[in-house]
């Protein structure tokens, strides 16, 4: 049987090894999905942007451009 000194280290050297990685992973892993997100809502905002200057959207069919155009014309 090991003595309590020796669980105790062994607890240890788990908490600060092991645990830790895995804590660290989990973190930068919701860093990355929170950029990814963040990403993808300031493409949609840029597109908004561009659409509204432009007076057209990409994601509009370009028949439906077209009809838009010989209704203002």
């Amino acid at each position: 049987m090991q003595s309590r000194q020796q669980k105790r280290k062994n607890a240890k050297k788990h908490i600060l090894g092991v645990g830790s990685l895995e804590l660290l992973f989990e973190i930068l892993r919701t860093l990355y999905l929170f950029l990814e997100i963040s990403m993808f809502l300031f493409v949609a905002f840029l597109d908004l942007v561009s659409a509204n200057m432009l007076g057209t959207s990409s994601c509009e069919k370009p028949s439906e451009r077209e009809s838009l155009q010989r209704e203002i014309t």
